[in-house]
């Protein structure tokens, strides 16, 4: 909220840095969802995590912005969002240690978190720091579609109930600053506003209070 207030106050452009909103199979799901194309959305899976063997590193202090949650965990949480097109109304998170003899800080390993959404859609999403794995699927009324993975720097790959999808595999951080270079340039409203952070960090918060009580948090 600083950030944006101070953006706005100094009248300078504030875009987050989610490159897959600039990549095509991402923008296909995002718009087989928000659209409708099989349907409402029901239930959205969704994770991403990788093995991280290197216990010294900041990822694992929770005061430096460690955790899988906050590294990992947004990817699944920006799949459910920007596959139902919705804000979640509640979030439900659990936590567990894997490697309980190896890990020193105090920052979460695995983290599997439930959202619900105001048009009916549930989401089954999970992140960490003990495995790898990178995969989105949206069921729908009438159909299915996912990508796996889905959130790489490159080999994306998707398919519907209707078959393969086929898009190129760009450099996704050029297509973003190309884009937003244009934006600054020619006053162009952003893709992907200081506000799309915010949204994101109000369900993480919930996630981390969520881990803490054991309850399920309204938004």
């Amino acid at each position: 909220r600083d950030m944006i207030a101070a953006c706005e106050k100094n009248n300078v452009r504030l875009s987050i840095g989610y490159r897959l909103h600039f990549e095509p199979y991402t923008q296909e799901i995002m718009r087989l969802g928000q659209q409708k194309i099989f349907g409402d959305v029901l239930h959205v899976s969704a994770g991403a995590a990788f093995r991280n063997s290197g216990f010294n590193h900041w990822k694992w202090q929770k005061s430096m912005g460690g955790g899988a949650m906050m590294d990992m965990g947004v990817y699944p949480l920006q799949a459910a969002r920007y596959v139902t097109g919705e804000e979640p109304v509640s979030a439900t998170a659990q936590t567990f240690i894997t490697r309980p003899d190896k890990i020193t800080g105090d920052a979460d390993e695995v983290t599997t978190f439930q959202l619900e959404f105001p048009g009916g859609a549930i989401a089954s999403l999970a992140t960490g720091f003990h495995a790898s794995f990178n995969y989105l699927h949206a069921s729908a009324e009438k159909g299915w579609f996912e990508l796996e993975p889905f959130s790489g720097y490159g080999g994306i790959k998707g398919r519907t109930s209707k078959g393969e999808l086929h898009f190129p595999n760009i450099n996704q951080q050029a297509a973003q600053m190309d884009e937003v270079a244009e934006c600054i340039l020619n006053d162009i409203p952003l893709r992907v506003t200081g506000d799309e952070g915010l949204k994101d960090m109000i369900v993480v918060d919930a996630i981390h209070k969520s881990m803490i009580t054991g309850q399920k948090i309204s938004l």
